[in-house]
């Protein structure tokens, strides 16, 4: 148990998590200011808990103390060699507990890592619990692990990085979380040590009781008449080649609205500061010399593509049409692009620069309507000692005129979703308190009467200069679904409002709520779950989506149906959770016979390559094994698994010959395993055997993949279930 140093100093006893006041821990008693704490004790304290080697022989202190006067001991150990390691620690000066610390050290300390780690996350969570536990006894009962996105650990068979576990604990105050006071950890899913803490606690803070809530009811209808649940269009995300449909969802049009506990009042996330979507372009290459070749007929298809777009002169005279440039400004590069989320859209990209006191411009544009689509003029000249000269509606004209020029062609189509107002002043603003400097407008796209946000077009207006000074324009060529069949508005509001929680929240809210540099009160508010609510509803199914607008339920941990109690069960979900094994349905089937697509499939991916890294694009994505496993084909000639030209038929079943070469061949070792004469084997096993693969049967025994008995009984022609392929592979997994 940590001594802690606090107590020895005189430090009252800590009492029960108070209703109001300090909102649990007095860490600073009122009217205590400086360090009460030595550097020794500091140094003793950290001592007790972390491992310092005798290598670290450098040593830096250092105090800190924050605005409220609370102070701080900044430790660091390090060696007097490169590649030594150190460690860095932060202890509280009033209470002598560890607040933070951090360690780094060799990778040969712990030897060289392959496949799994030794630590499953619920063994790596107990350790982080002790540790919060022994480390911060005062403070362990007030925290509550944060529910997250599981880390899924790398695999590979061959030398792979170190696994880190991460661990997230919120503040809890009368049963209801807050998330600005936290403790973190980092365990080592190999060694089992935590190798990094970081803790955050304010003691200073008051909590409103929960006890005068409005009833949940009332709460979900105030926010959803805020937050605007709306039929929208949307896309998902994309890899680069990629084409993924566009669907028709519900969403809130303000996912950041929060209703106050107390009073009802909403209050939203502070959105002072507005970035459009724009690329500064940039120098272009060197031209390729033509030559008297054949052309593929992906390159033929490039060329007549190209034929089709503007060339660079025309390009250059469509972006003049639309932005001045002022003298002074030379044209110092063009290029011509693609837009990587939709690859056939083509933009040309002009750079211009001024003097150094005139900064620069950026013009981009659509290299087959002739649109600009981009624009950006950044100038060093200070604005600040002057006078905005527009207001919201005179820059709003502005935008429009601008708009006009650039994007004719859509703006009807174009509806504005937001207005951003734009200070000097980074901090919280009483409103009317200072004139915005600029104004950013947010455009959607707009089909079928129905906003797609995707697409649209953000514009910023300069107020002292009463000009355009950055713009972008996103609109792709797309099949939108008709909205025939959707489910009712209500019921998918229902999905967000049935998912508000009670939480403690001091984030900084819209300017208008508070302000004269007064610090954000600590509130109880209604706001949407972060980890149970839905990013968006489908508007025909009505189920909830992730960010990827894929259905929820995905985010479970994998698992198959039908291995209770079967002998494969804890290594088919231990892989699969993994993701080694694909969960590609709810049954496993670990009794039918073993494919050698599928086991191949599972070796790749247990070498430490993923569906994303095999190079899939296109719609269909990396979900269909057949495809996978032509991509793993080839990621397992390169990773040594198959010999180039080497048969292998994706429909037979895994023997234990193949399972032996190919499991050999994965770690390694397929050299050494072909080397002729060195190798003892039992009889039986050997006379039953090309001499070839002595090799690999022997070496195969050694790492838990085959047992080679002796008695006559192991076949090396038979053929595997799933399940012993899984279990095979679990081991191999698992071999040191």
């Amino acid at each position: 148990m940590l001594f802690l140093l606090a107590a020895a100093a005189g430090a009252a006893p800590v009492a029960a998590e108070p209703q109001r006041g300090a909102g649990g821990i007095d860490a600073t008693p009122a009217g205590a200011d400086g360090a009460r704490v030595t550097l020794e004790q500091a140094i003793a304290t950290v001592k007790r808990i972390v491992d310092i080697p005798a290598a670290l022989t450098e040593f830096q202190p250092g105090y800190a103390e924050d605005g409220r006067g609370q102070g701080f001991w900044n430790l660091r150990w390090e060696g007097r060699l490169p590649g030594q390691g150190g460690v860095q620690a932060r202890v509280n000066a009033r209470t002598g507990e560890l607040w933070s610390f951090h360690t780094w050290a060799p990778e040969a300390d712990a030897g060289p890592r392959r496949g799994l780690p030794r630590l499953s996350r619920e063994q790596a969570r107990a350790v982080a619990e002790d540790f919060l536990g022994r480390v911060l006894p005062r403070y362990a009962e007030s925290l509550r692990l944060d529910s997250q996105e599981q880390d899924v650990p790398y695999v590979s068979l061959r030398v792979r990085s170190p696994v880190t576990y991460h661990f997230s604990f919120a503040r809890v105050v009368n049963g209801v979380p807050f998330r600005e006071n936290w403790a973190r950890l980092e365990v080592d899913g190999d060694t089992g040590k935590v190798r990094g803490f970081y803790f955050n606690w304010d003691p200073e803070l008051e909590f409103p009781l929960p006890a005068g809530a409005i009833a949940r009811e009332r709460a979900a209808a105030i926010w959803e008449g805020k937050a605007a649940v709306e039929l929208i269009y949307e896309r998902p995300p994309a890899q680069p080649g990629e084409r993924p449909p566009v669907k028709l969802v519900y969403a809130p049009r303000d996912r950041s609205v929060m209703v106050d506990a107390l009073s009802g009042e909403t209050y939203t996330r502070s959105d002072e500061y507005f970035h459009p979507e724009f690329d500064v372009p940039g120098g272009g290459g060197d031209e390729a010399r033509a030559q008297e070749v054949v052309l593929t007929p992906a390159e033929e298809k490039a060329v007549g593509e190209m034929e089709r777009l503007l060339g660079r002169e025309e390009a250059l005279a469509r972006a003049l049409d639309v932005i001045d440039i002022p003298e002074g400004y030379e044209l110092q590069g063009s290029y011509l692009e693609r837009d990587w989320a939709h690859p056939e859209q083509k933009v040309w990209s002009f750079h211009w620069e001024g003097s150094r006191e005139r900064g620069h411009i950026g013009v981009r544009v659509d290299a087959r309507t002739g649109l600009v689509v981009g624009y950006n003029h950044y100038e060093y000249q200070p604005t600040r000692e002057q006078e905005p000269r527009c207001g919201e509606e005179e820059a709003r004209q502005v935008a429009r005129k601008f708009l006009e020029k650039a994007a004719g062609p859509y703006l009807d189509a174009l509806l504005e979703r937001r207005v951003v107002p734009q200070r000097e002043v980074r901090e919280p603003l009483a409103a009317g308190r200072e004139q915005p400097r600029a104004y950013g407008f947010e455009l959607t796209r707009v089909v079928n009467g129905i906003p797609f946000p995707g697409n649209g077009a953000k514009i910023q207006v300069d107020a002292v200069r009463g000009r355009v000074v950055s713009y972008s324009l996103r609109w792709w060529d797309l099949s939108f679904p008709a909205a025939e069949g959707v489910v009712d508005r209500a019921r998918a509001a229902g999905m967000f409002t049935d998912r508000l929680v009670l939480a403690y929240e001091r984030q900084p809210v819209a300017h208008a709520v508070y302000g004269e540099g007064k610090e954000a009160p600590v509130r109880l508010v209604y706001r949407l779950d972060p980890e149970g609510a839905p990013y968006a509803v489908d508007a025909f199914t009505g189920a909830g989506l992730r960010p990827d607008l894929q259905p929820m339920a995905n985010e479970e941990r994998p698992s198959f149906a039908d291995l209770a109690g079967h002998p494969a069960e804890q290594a088919v979900q231990t892989l699969a959770a993994a993701d080694v094994i694909p969960v590609r349905g709810p049954n496993f089937a670990p009794d039918e016979t073993l494919t050698q697509r599928d086991f191949l499939i599972w070796l790749v991916r247990a070498c430490g390559w993923r569906p994303h890294e095999l190079g899939f694009k296109g719609e269909a994505g990396p979900t269909d094994p057949d495809r996978e496993f032509e991509a793993a084909r080839a990621a397992a000639v390169n990773l040594g698994i198959l010999r180039p030209g080497e048969e292998y038929a994706p429909g037979a079943a895994v023997t234990w010959r193949t399972l032996a070469r190919l499991g050999v061949r994965a770690l390694g070792w397929g050299e050494v395993a072909e080397l002729l004469g060195i190798w003892a084997l039992p009889a039986e096993v050997a006379a039953r055997v090309n001499p070839k693969d002595h090799g690999y049967l022997a070496l195969a025994e050694r790492v838990g993949l085959v047992s080679l008995n002796g008695h006559g009984d192991f076949d090396p022609a038979s053929q595997l279930t799933r399940g012993e392929g899984a279990r095979a592979l679990y081991r191999l997994a698992s071999f040191r």
